[in-house]
């Protein structure tokens, strides 16, 4: 995919984003405008080659999403959930010396080594992998649902391939390969371990940095693939869960049942948008994970092939595994009342009065639907 297809599926996730799930204050709309700063800084990135962008563009584009949580989370008194945030800024700065400096080095000296070892801890700590996963699960899962979609595409797509552009080969080596793999392990636990709605996103977004993590492991251009094949699925659908998170009043998957019946239209958006998402790492042969770790590799049966990339496929299957059943307890699951939970309905004699949920507009269905025409299209 061209930088200018990307940056078309990028603007069309952040349109996407604010017709579904708009700002809701005056503080939304104050970090959406940094959330698009950065995916600008992004873009910049991928489209010129001289260091100088490099230094320039990097840390605005890091640092736009975890400043946007500060920002939203400042103006409405919930200085509880910033921390998170601030570890992440303190990562990304930190993450963006290293990088520059390991790339930077590496131009001036082809011949030294260090500057490998130096340019993937950098990658690692602004990416996220394993074991600095937890500043950006946290942030993604303190982040209000107004602005987490966009937060997405900046904690993830954007940056990782920005990384993958500016990295001059795979820098993983020795042990440290285990690491996107144990990244990709850890993903699909927490998605199978499910918890809340927020953790759920943020489990998903740490188990697609672990796909295209592990996918630069092979080469950079795969990285850089996979990352944009799962830029569109990602965005949609953290931003369905969002929408149903603000809808609904509740975090909790325990709270929630019978959707498939009382929102048609955000079920069927949100189970198309799963089977996308988990589906690329398969289906979409040039540029999936799959076709990455097979590359190069003599495999005469599907038995042989199956025993090469079983690190790799396993993961698959536990993600899907743990997505079909959030799928099952939200979609046809037994409706549960918001006002009144499971352990205190036998002790109230009120009439049990289930808070109205809103489905999707008609605009909005139709802004998913465009959106995904998009994706699918680049």
């Amino acid at each position: 995919m061209s930088t200018l297809l990307w940056f078309a599926t990028g603007a069309a996730g952040l349109a996407c984003s604010w017709i579904v799930s708009p700002p809701a204050s005056t503080a939304g709309r104050a970090a959406w405008a940094a959330l698009v700063l950065g995916f600008l800084a992004s873009a910049g990135l991928m489209a010129f080659d001289h260091r100088a962008a490099l230094v320039l563009a990097l840390p605005i584009a890091a640092l736009s999403a975890p400043l946007a949580v500060i920002r939203r989370h400042r103006a409405g008194s919930q200085t509880q959930e910033i921390p998170a945030a601030r570890g992440r800024v303190v990562a990304v700065l930190l993450g963006t010396l290293l990088f520059a400096l390991g790339v930077n080095v590496a131009a001036l000296n082809p011949a030294a080594t260090w500057p490998e070892s130096v340019l993937a801890l950098g990658a690692a700590l602004i990416a996220g992998v394993l074991p600095f996963h937890r500043p950006v699960t946290q942030s993604l899962r303190n982040a209000p649902a107004d602005i987490r979609a966009p937060a997405v595409l900046m904690f993830g797509p954007a940056l990782w391939i920005a990384l993958a552009r500016w990295t001059p080969h795979p820098a993983w080596s020795g042990l440290a390969t285990l690491l996107p793999l144990l990244t990709l392990w850890l993903g699909s636990f927490l998605i199978l371990a499910r918890g809340d709605l927020p953790r759920l996103a943020s489990a998903t977004v740490l188990f697609a940095t672990g796909q295209v993590a592990t996918a630069s492991i092979f080469s950079t251009s795969a990285a850089s693939a996979v990352a944009a094949s799962l830029t569109a699925p990602l965005m949609l659908v953290t931003l369905l869960i969002s929408k149903l998170e603000r809808n609904s009043g509740t975090r909790e998957i325990s709270e929630l049942g019978g959707l498939a019946r009382r929102l048609p239209r955000l079920s069927i958006a949100l189970a198309a948008a799963v089977f996308w998402l988990l589906g690329t790492a398969v289906l979409a042969a040039p540029q999936s994970l799959m076709a990455a770790s097979l590359h190069g590799r003599p495999t005469t049966s599907a038995w042989q092939a199956l025993g090469e990339i079983w690190p790799v496929y396993v993961p698959q299957v536990i993600a899907l595994w743990g997505w079909l059943l959030a799928l099952r307890d939200l979609l046809v699951g037994p409706e549960r009342s918001l006002l009144f939970p499971e352990p205190l309905r036998e002790r109230v004699s009120t009439p049990q009065a289930d808070r109205p949920l809103e489905d999707l507009t008609a605009r909005e269905f139709a802004a998913v639907v465009v959106f995904t025409m998009i994706g699918l299209a680049t």
